[in-house]
């Protein structure tokens, strides 16, 4: 993962992130420094969630639900339809999930 910029965006700063030929733009912040900051921020974030798998990610998406005090049933029903959206990507790591990819997904 690489960290470009600070770029000038309006009346701030924003980073970009490149890995594996994705760019994503970071946040616009109001300093150089603090863009910098977020990009370094954004790309922990980014390699952690690289090593996320989509049954981790449902996993922390239902601890989530049930902090909020959603009801069992609920949880269980979104975890069924989770599962069957992205059948045979459950072991795959989050990160290869492109839009493309899900939208392929949604469409089968």
């Amino acid at each position: 993962m690489r960290i470009e910029g600070p770029y000038r965006h309006g009346d701030g700063w924003r980073c970009r992130l490149e890995s594996e030929g994705c760019r994503k733009w970071c946040i616009v912040r109001p300093s150089p420094e603090e863009a910098t900051e977020a990009g370094e921020l954004a790309a922990k974030e980014a390699q952690r969630n690289g090593s996320l798998t989509v049954l981790d990610a449902i996993a922390l998406y239902e601890e989530r639900q049930r902090d909020k005090g959603n009801r069992s049933e609920s949880m269980r029903q979104w975890r069924v339809a989770l599962l069957r959206f992205f059948e045979g990507f459950e072991d795959r790591a989050l990160a290869a999930l492109t839009p493309s990819r899900c939208a392929g997904l949604y469409e089968r």
